[in-house]
């Protein structure tokens, strides 16, 4: 599968069981902007998301976190990606 990673499946449905539907669907958008090597700032995130970019900022390090976690789960790493 190459550099292909798995979306974080579990934390995007958690954000949907907790009625987050709207973070969810912002962390799909974002896992797969980024992975296909697109990166922008926390103003143009806010502004496709509609949240202030103090919520954007918070989200993306939250997905990112989320995104390092389940890659070193699946390839057996410790370090960020």
């Amino acid at each position: 599968m190459g550099d292909e990673v798995d979306t974080p499946k579990l934390y995007i449905h958690g954000l949907f069981s907790q009625g987050k539907g709207h973070k969810a669907r912002c962390m799909l958008e974002y896992f797969f902007r980024t992975n296909d090597g697109e990166r922008v700032s926390s103003k143009v995130w806010s502004t496709r998301w509609d949240v202030s970019r103090t919520t954007a900022w918070t989200w993306c390090k939250e997905f990112e976190t989320a995104y390092e976690i389940n890659y070193n789960f699946f390839n057996g790493g410790t370090g960020a990606v």
